[in-house]
């Protein structure tokens, strides 16, 4: 394993975890008010952005 991969591992992993944080607290207004619906969409969209265009491999 060269270092470039571990460094993108790691920027990955560190890039999920935020995104996760940032899911759980989306879901949470989502939840809570039906019209923050469209920031949910925004963030959806936002997740699919990094994917096609960063490379950013993300389970969420």
């Amino acid at each position: 394993m060269n270092p470039f991969f571990i460094y993108k591992f790691i920027i990955c992993n560190r890039m999920m975890f935020i995104l996760i944080k940032v899911r759980n607290l989306f879901c949470y207004f989502f939840y809570k008010d039906y019209y923050l619906k469209k920031y949910f969409l925004i963030y959806l969209y936002i997740i699919v952005y990094l994917k096609k265009n960063k490379k950013v491999y993300t389970f969420v």
